[in-house]
Formats: structure tokens, sequence, C-alpha cells
């Protein structure tokens, strides 16, 4: 099932690198370790639970699922414990229900922590519009808010819904399903991705790629080797060796002259040419030349680049605006990033001055509370 979904580059490129400059602190939390523990910390600096999680998953309708001696339960942002800590597993909460595995089965819990849904399924999937995908004797179905099923469990497996359809295999190939539970697009398919903004990317069973519509109609370009969500408009597909630029109008750009292309996010591409990275524009002019031994795409105006072993910043006209000086580093969220020197983390602000000292063995990016 590997990269069905995307799930953590969707997040990485939709919450993290899309953010917006925080305003009020207590909306963000980052995870900071301590030896081999885990806390979240605010913007400010304050460590708002204790050193003392092994885990701690995203937050979700406000609460983070998180693991201490063994056992899940769920965390406010003041770092307050919601849920106890009575859980074999758990999953960050979505439409104001939040998965959770007991005796060897998963059901569902309130946002108090009260049931909801009685623990009866081998696995689970969270709730998006209405519905959750869930196995019961080894097939996957959707069931409602209160356990009734409404899409019988009849597949091998199910993804949740998105755009109103679900990715769907049969046994056999992949499809997508409605919220009914009828074919929008058959069972024909080597594998695809969840719908995002309109689009599937699907692989048909000669191994090649292309874009489907709501309606199941495929984009009007040739089939692809490799694509990519569209984001912002444009998508980075490769059609033989060669990276292109798409939009969803069907229009592909003559070929790129780089080795390798990453998404197009916030205006801007990393791209590899002659084993250095570099950043372009939508249309493949060049901002920053290739320079770089790697780089992370563009946050918040800025973007993570590193030299000889040291990091440091760029803005989005290709200008340095944080000086190579960092062991590490990562994508800017809530106006900080995480950094690394001397071993230890701590996070930086935008001028590159430490706003939250480096005594970290390790920090995550920023996070904002859903």
């Amino acid at each position: 099932m590997k990269r069905r979904t995307r799930y953590t580059s969707l997040l990485l490129a939709l919450i993290c690198l899309y953010g917006t400059p925080v305003s009020v602190a207590q909306t963000y939390r980052a995870q900071v370790k301590k030896d081999s523990l885990l806390a979240l910390i605010a913007p400010t600096g304050e460590v708002v639970t204790p050193f003392m999680y092994q885990r701690i998953e995203a937050f979700g309708n406000g609460l983070a699922p998180a693991r201490k001696r063994g056992r899940w339960g769920y965390l406010d942002t003041t770092g307050r414990i919601i849920i106890p800590f009575y859980y074999e597993a758990a999953l960050p909460p979505s439409e104001q229900l939040a998965a959770v595995k007991l005796g060897g089965q998963w059901g569902f819990l309130h946002m108090d922590g009260t049931p909801a849904i009685k623990p009866a399924f081998e696995e689970v999937g969270s709730f998006h519009q209405g519905l959750a995908p869930a196995k019961q004797e080894g097939q996957w179905g959707y069931i409602d808010t209160t356990g009734e099923w409404q899409i019988a469990p009849h597949y091998a497996y199910a993804y949740p819904f998105a755009e109103g359809k679900a990715l769907v295999n049969n046994g056999s190939a992949w499809g997508y399903l409605n919220l009914k539970g009828e074919w929008v697009i058959a069972p024909t398919l080597k594998q695809g991705y969840t719908y995002l903004n309109g689009w599937a990317e699907v692989q048909y069973a000669d191994g090649t790629w292309q874009y489907l519509n709501g309606d199941g109609k495929p984009l009007s370009t040739p089939k692809l080797e490799r694509t990519a969500p569209f984001l912002g408009g444009i998508a980075v597909v490769r059609q033989g060796t060669a990276f292109h630029l798409l939009t969803p109008d069907g229009k592909l750009s003559p070929a790129l002259p780089y080795e390798y292309c990453g998404w197009v996010v916030n205006g801007r591409m990393r791209f590899r040419q002659y084993g250095k990275w570099g950043y372009a524009l939508p249309d493949g002019n060049v901002v920053t030349k290739p320079q770089f031994d790697n780089v992370l795409d563009f946050a918040e105006g800025l973007a993570a680049v590193q030299l000889r072993g040291k990091w440091g910043f760029v803005n989005t006209e290709g200008t340095p605006a944080i000086p190579l000086q960092y062991d590490n580093a990562r994508n800017f969220a809530g106006g900080l990033a995480p950094a690394q020197q001397e071993g230890k983390w701590g996070f930086v602000n935008a001028q590159g001055k430490w706003v939250i000292p480096a005594s970290y063995t390790d920090a995550t990016v920023f996070q904002q509370v859903q």
C-alpha cells in the first residue's frame, strides 16, 4: 500500500509549507526530545508537557495521540491528559471521533473519551465525509458515525474518502467508490492516490500514470512515467526520462533541463542539475542557480539549504537570508524553524536568532493545531 495517499507529504506541503505566521502562540505545537522521551513545546519556548512520552502523533480536532509506557491516550494543546493512557493504539481524531484499539479490536471515542463505537473491527481509518473505512472478517467497507455499515465490507482494502470518492481494492485491482458505494471509476487500475484538488493520480496495468478528474475522465495528455499532485495549479511530471510542468487543462511544458524536480511549493520548485540543487519558478526559469548539496521546499518565504555540511536559509528571490551556520535545519512554521547546533536542537526565527535555545536531542516542525 506504499504511498497510496501521500499523507506524510501532504501534511508537510499543506500544513507546514502553506502555514501562515503565528498570531496566537497557543495554536502551534512542536515535539522536542530529551534523551529518548518526548514533550510538547509552544512557540514561546514553554514546555507544556513533561518529558515522559515515547511517541506523540499529529493533532486532530485539538487532541494528539500520545504513548506512555506502551499505552496510548490523548493530550490537548495545554498538555492536559484528556483521554487516559489505556489503549493499545490510537489515531489522530477526525470529525470529532478518535479511533482506538482495545483488546485487539478497533473502535471510536468521543472527544471527551466516552465510547462512540465499540471496538469491533480488525482495522479502521479516520472519518472523512461522515464515513470511515473499517475491516471485519478480513474484508473492508465503510461505517457511519454510529458504527453501522453504510458500504458493506466486500473489499480487500479501502482508504478514507476525499472529495466524495474513495480508493478501494476489490482483490485484483483498484478503483474509486462514491459515498453511496457505487463504482465511479471501475476497478481496473494497478494503483492510485486519493483525490486532491479535483484530480486523482492513477497507474494503469502497463505501468504508466495519468490524471483522472471527478468524473473519471483522463486528462488530455499522453501517459506519464511519474506524476505529482496539482499544487497551485501546476504538477511536476516525468515523461520518459524528462521532467515537465503540467497544468490542469492538459498543457505540458517543454522538457526541463534538470536531473530531478520536486513539487512546485509556494511558487518555487527545487531541482537538481549536475549534482547540485537550486530553485526555479513554476515556468521553469531559475531563481537560485544550482549550488547546494541539499535543499528543502519553501515555507513561509524561506527554504533551508545545505552546503559543505552547514545549513542556512534563502528567500524566494534566491538571496541568502540566514547564513550557513547550522548542523541541520527543517522547515519554518509558525514563524520558527528547528535548527541543530553542536548536536542540540532549538528554534530560530526568520532573522536567524535563537528564540528557543538549542538544548534538545531532536525537534519537529511546529504544527498548527486543528
